[in-house]
């Protein structure tokens, strides 16, 4: 079975991370000492939508090599600037916070056959 991530596949361990995450945060086990964990399971979830997103069709429409690069620079310059954002973020959640994010990500995963 593969897991979409608001219309963009992601990896099933990818989705079984981010469930077991979920579950670990409701449960209490993941906290704020926990960002850089919780960070780094939505740093990989937003890359890989986002590479998805731009780069797939790219690949699909057989387009040139400078237009591939520019969308490859365009990518990875969003996604270093999602990090960041994210690191810097995540330390700083509340306790509600932390369970609204645990409903966002549990929101946003949908199995498809």
């Amino acid at each position: 079975m593969s897991t979409e991530w608001v219309g963009a596949p992601i990896p099933d361990t990818l989705a079984t991370r981010a469930r077991e995450l979920v579950a670990g945060i409701r449960a209490g086990r993941l906290t704020q000492q926990d960002a850089e964990l919780v960070a780094g399971v939505v740093i990989e979830i937003t890359e890989t939508v986002m590479r998805h997103t731009f780069q797939r069709p790219v690949r699909i429409l057989g387009l040139n090599a400078a237009l591939s690069g520019i969308i490859d620079f365009g990518v990875g310059s969003s996604v270093k600037a999602c990090r960041y954002g994210i690191r810097k973020v995540m330390p700083k959640l509340k306790d509600e916070q932390w369970t609204q994010l645990a409903d966002f990500i549990e929101e946003a995963l949908i199995r498809v056959p």
